[in-house]
Formats: structure tokens, sequence, C-alpha cells
């Protein structure tokens, strides 16, 4: 949102203290922005409607940031993120 994140304390306060990273995404078909008109006539976009696919969205938004960040998937390692 154009406001930044919802709940500051998160950013402002406990990233801080540990180093976190925070994504605030906005899903692309339930947020105020749409990148297209959705109505009964685009049949073949309902297929990235269901909640199903927005998780798979979230991982994949998550995964990536991992990527650039240089994070290890290891949770028992120090660079885990």
């Amino acid at each position: 949102p154009s406001t930044g994140i919802f709940y500051p304390f998160i950013s402002h306060h406990l990233a801080k203290d540990f180093g976190a990273y925070v994504l605030e995404p906005e899903h692309r078909f339930y947020g105020k922005s749409q990148p297209v008109n959705t109505n009964k006539d685009n049949d073949e976009r309902e297929r990235l409607l269901t909640p199903k696919q927005a998780l798979q969205d979230a991982v994949r938004l998550v995964k990536y940031y991992q990527t650039k960040l240089g994070c290890n998937s290891n949770k028992t390692d120090d660079e885990y993120c």
C-alpha cells in the first residue's frame, strides 16, 4: 500500500532488532490495484483466482527474495533467512 506497512512496529522495531527484511505483497487480484479487468469474460484467468494459486505466488516471492539476498535454506545455518 502507498502508506507502507500496516504494522509499523514490525518494520521499525522487530525487523531492526532481528536484522530482518519485511515483505508486504499485495496479491494481484485481491488488493485495490488490479492488473487486468476482472469480469465474466475473462474465464481463462479464473484459474489464477484461487487460494492455492495465491499461496504458490507467496512461496515463489519468498524464494525469489531468499535467492536474491543469498539466504541459505538450512534453518540451522547462520545465513538462513
